[in-house]
């Protein structure tokens, strides 16, 4: 079985706390919000949709000098 990271953050569209698995970064089964992730991990959701668990909206990850995301319509 493969190993991988959990990234936490809150959906911008509802505002629940939603989760999910990424394999961009160390893949050692850490836990990350927005205010910890790595570098790695950033720069591999760069541009890449996610969606939510609760509203089911597409959030893309959008990285500058700090972790951005945003609800993704259309």
């Amino acid at each position: 079985m493969g190993m991988f990271d959990t990234v936490k953050l809150e959906c911008p569209a509802c505002g629940e706390e939603t989760s999910f698995q990424t394999k961009d970064g160390e893949c050692t089964l850490e836990t990350y919000s927005l205010k910890n992730i790595s570098g790695s991990i950033a720069e591999g959701l760069k541009y890449k949709d996610v969606h939510c668990n609760y509203c089911q909206v597409a959030i893309r990850f959008e990285t500058y000098v700090e972790v951005h995301v945003k609800a993704v319509t259309g």
